[in-house]
């Protein structure tokens, strides 16, 4: 369960940002899951396993906000992806890293 986000970082959806079908292309929800993590996980850790779970879509204009909440599991981590219009999460993930 996602606890106080540990940081985060805010987005805005932008044209060039969209799929075919004018959502958030599936590559950007991922790289904006990763964003807000800490610069040694980032820096040193490999990341090993990511689940992901898009929940809803995004559109053109959307402001996003990125969370990252830390597990007690050293190099475990629990994202999320939440509009910040309506509070709608749009997509969760978790990740492990090594390192």
């Amino acid at each position: 369960r996602f606890g106080e986000a540990h940081s985060s970082k805010n987005f805005e959806v932008n044209w060039h940002d969209l799929d075919f079908n004018l959502h958030l292309n599936n590559t950007l929800y991922i790289q904006w899951l990763l964003e807000p993590l800490p610069g040694p996980a980032l820096e040193k850790g490999q990341l090993q396993k990511l689940d992901i779970n898009y929940r809803a879509e995004c559109q053109w204009g959307d402001q996003v906000c990125a969370e990252v909440h830390p597990l007690e599991a050293e190099g475990q981590y629990l994202h999320r992806l939440v509009r910040q219009e309506d509070g709608k999460e749009l997509a969760v993930a978790r990740t492990e890293w090594d390192g």
